[in-house]
């Protein structure tokens, strides 16, 4: 185990605690196949090396990707071992045979039990108390307005349009990753989080008539949910264009770098990479499709897989 902290490669016998900083191993590999190094790496990766914040889900989505391609990356192994069960039986060792089928599953060819969502999320928590996590988004954070925050601020950026989404949190993950500034929105959730942009959201309504209303929020989530909710604490003029940006459950087997992840859940925004955010958000409201079909495009450029590692 190679701890993340000071670099010391210490022996799984002599304990979870760095013989040589005395910091406290998170993950278990002997339990997971897992470890506080792959961890870091991950982290690194999915921060884009501490310059885009994050949240679990995008964390666990990146763990997925590490444990999926397992049984791929040991393929000669596998057909090594299929070849010699075959030789086996043909010169009928049978007793030698009984004990390869033994040892092979409890090996690494196959991998420890993976971590389940709610596993590895505990374990993120505590690693973040134990050693601060600092682009990592846990909860909403954007409760009271910034002290230098004068009205004329919310329009320097050039808003054209009021994006709602249904969870508190992503409004802190758009915002903190500036996908709003790229995409030109000023961004609240349906719950009238946070509530110091309320009024200035509807100033925005009242002095646009054909105001463009994005709303996007998890396949669970219900648009026109969405919409008597956001009424309650805004007046949205009749003549507003009001689009909904998604996400859908049956456009998520389109996804290329979700194939073969087994989700703990249904999918949620911020299973999306952090740097695809803004890309995909300026997408959709740019050419009018939805959050996943500017996914699409966008992976036939890049590899969004790259992002999760």
């Amino acid at each position: 185990m190679i701890c993340p902290k000071c670099s010391y490669n210490q022996k799984y016998s002599d304990g979870m605690y760095c013989s040589k900083c005395h910091r406290n191993f998170i993950f278990n590999p002997k339990v997971n196949d897992y470890n506080d190094y792959k961890f870091k790496l991950l982290e690194e990766r999915v921060s884009h090396k501490s310059t885009l914040f994050y949240t679990e889900n995008q964390l666990y989505i990146g763990y997925l990707h590490s444990i999926k391609f397992r049984l791929r990356e040991n393929i000669g192994l596998v057909i090594f071992f299929i070849f010699l069960v075959i030789v086996l039986i043909a010169v009928k060792a049978y007793l030698f045979l009984i004990f390869l089928l033994f040892i092979i599953p409890s090996s690494k060819l196959f991998g420890k039990e993976n971590m389940s969502g709610d596993e590895f999320r505990r374990r993120v928590s505590t690693w973040n108390r134990q050693e601060a996590l600092h682009n990592l988004i846990q909860e909403p954070g954007m409760h009271d307005a910034p002290a230098s925050f004068p009205e004329d601020d919310l329009y320097d950026y050039g808003v054209e349009a009021v994006l709602i989404v249904d969870q508190d949190i992503y409004v802190d993950l758009f915002v903190r990753n500036k996908c709003h500034i790229e995409a030109k929105v000023v961004v609240i959730s349906q719950n009238g989080y946070p509530n110091y942009l309320v009024k200035k959201v509807q100033r925005i309504l009242d002095e646009n008539e054909q105001a463009k209303i994005y709303y996007i929020h998890d396949t669970t989530t219900d648009f026109a949910a969405m919409q008597q909710a956001v009424r309650s604490f805004l007046t949205v003029p009749s003549t507003a264009e009001e689009n909904d940006l998604g996400l859908f459950q049956e456009d998520i087997k389109n996804i290329s770098f979700l194939r073969g992840l087994k989700l703990d859940k249904e999918f949620c925004v911020d299973y999306l990479p952090p740097s695809k955010l803004g890309p995909c958000l300026t997408s959709s409201i740019t050419t009018g499709t939805l959050l996943l079909t500017s996914l699409i495009n966008i992976e036939t450029e890049t590899s969004v897989s790259s992002d999760f590692g």
